[in-house]
C-alpha cells in the first residue's frame, strides 16, 4: 500500500508540475485555475496519508508540497487586485502610457501649424469681439473642414446669436454637400451598377462618418448603411485592403470590437504582408483585452521583414511594453 501511495504522490507530483508549465510558459489555463487544482492535489494526497496510510514520514512531502501553494495562492490574490484596480480605473496602463508618451513626445515631428490653427480659432472664439468672432467662423468655409468642425461646434455655444447662426448654418451646408453626394452616387450606382460609383460612394460615406458632423445616434445609422454598401462591394466586386481597412476603422469608431475581431480574423490572411493590416489587428486585440495575442503579433511584427514606419514601430513597441505585467 505505502508502495502505491508512493508512485500516486509521484503521479500527482508529475501532474502538478504539468499544470504549472502550462500556466507560466504556454498560457493554457489561468492563475486561479492553476491554484485550485493545485490545492486539490495537496489534499487529496493529504487525506489519503492521513486516513488511510498514517504515516508520519510523509508529512515533510507535504510541507514541502503546499509551500509553493500558499505563495500562489498570495500572487493570485494580488493578480486579482491588480485587475481589479485596472477595470476600476485602469491606473497600471494608464502610467505605462504616460511614460510611452513622454519618450514618444521627445521624438515626434508635431504638426505645430495646424495645433497652433486649432488653438488659435479656439482662444479667438472666446476672447475676440463679434464681428472677429463672424469672419473666424466665415472663414471655416474654406478650411480643412475636420480640423475645424470642433471649433464650429464650439461656436454653438457662444452668447452672441449671429456667432450662433453663422456657425449652424455652415455646418448644416457641410452636412447638405455630404448628403447630396451621396445622394448623387447612390442613383449613379442604382442605376449603372458599376464599381467606379460604389466605390465613391464608400469613400464618401467614410469621409462623412469621419467628419465629426454626425450625432452619435444618427452615426450608428450611417455606419450601417456603409457596412452594408461595402459587403456589397466585396461580394460583387473582390476585397480591396484600402476598403477593409475603412471598415475596420469605421466598427472601432462606434466601438463594435467584437465584430472588426470577427472580419480581421477571417480576411487576415489575404494580405499577411500588409503592416497596416497587422497594425489594425494588434489594435482590436488590445482592445479585447486579448494580451497574449498581442504580444505574439508584436513579436512577429518585430522578427518579420515587413517594413513598419518608425511611428508603427514605436506602437509595437509600446505594446510590447504594456504586456509585459
Amino acid at each position: 500500500m505505502i508502495l502505491l501511495f508512493s508512485f500516486f504522490t509521484k503521479a500527482v507530483a508529475v501532474l502538478d508540475l504539468t499544470l504549472l508549465i502550462l500556466f507560466v510558459y504556454f498560457d493554457k489555463i489561468n492563475m486561479q485555475i492553476f491554484i485550485i487544482l493545485h490545492v486539490l492535489f495537496v489534499l487529496v494526497v493529504y487525506f489519503i496519508n492521513k486516513f488511510i496510510i498514517k504515516d508520519r514520514r510523509y508529512l515533510p512531502f507535504h510541507i514541502a508540497f503546499f509551500l509553493p501553494g500558499i505563495g500562489m495562492l498570495m500572487l493570485s490574490m494580488i493578480d486579482l487586485f491588480v485587475k481589479k484596480e485596472l477595470v476600476s480605473n485602469q491606473i497600471v496602463e494608464y502610467e505605462k502610457y504616460i511614460q510611452f508618451i513622454e519618450n514618444k513626445v521627445q521624438r515626434a515631428s508635431v504638426n505645430v501649424k495646424k495645433e497652433v490653427d486649432i488653438l488659435s480659432g479656439t482662444d479667438e472664439l472666446l476672447y475676440s469681439n463679434t464681428k472677429r468672432k463672424k469672419d473666424l467662423v466665415v472663414k471655416m468655409l474654406t478650411e480643412k473642414r475636420k480640423e475645424k468642425v470642433k471649433i464650429l461646434k464650439k461656436s454653438l455655444d457662444d452668447e452672441d446669436t449671429e456667432v450662433k447662426h453663422y456657425a449652424s448654418s455652415i455646418l448644416l451646408s457641410f452636412e447638405e454637400e455630404y448628403d447630396t453626394k451621396l445622394f448623387n452616387l447612390r442613383k449613379l450606382y442604382s442605376k449603372h451598377k458599376e464599381k467606379k460609383y460604389l466605390y465613391d460612394l464608400l469613400n464618401v460615406y467614410f469621409d462623412y462618418i469621419n467628419s465629426n458632423l454626425i450625432n452619435d445616434e444618427t452615426l450608428e445609422l450611417y455606419v450601417d448603411e456603409y457596412l452594408i454598401l461595402a459587403k456589397e462591394y466585396f461580394s460583387n466586386f473582390g476585397v480591396e485592403c484600402q476598403l477593409f481597412l475603412n471598415i475596420m476603422d469605421v466598427n472601432l469608431m462606434v466601438n463594435r470590437n467584437r465584430t472588426a475581431e470577427g472580419f480581421i480574423d477571417k480576411m487576415y490572411e489575404q494580405f499577411p504582408e500588409n503592416t497596416n493590416m497587422h497594425m489594425i489587428k494588434m489594435k482590436i486585440k488590445f482592445r479585447l483585452k486579448k494580451y497574449v495575442e498581442v504580444t505574439k503579433l508584436a513579436i512577429h511584427a518585430k522578427k518579420s521583414e515587413m517594413k513598419f514606419s518608425k511611428k508603427k514601430l514605436e506602437q509595437i513597441n509600446f505594446w510590447l511594453t504594456v504586456n509585459k505585467f
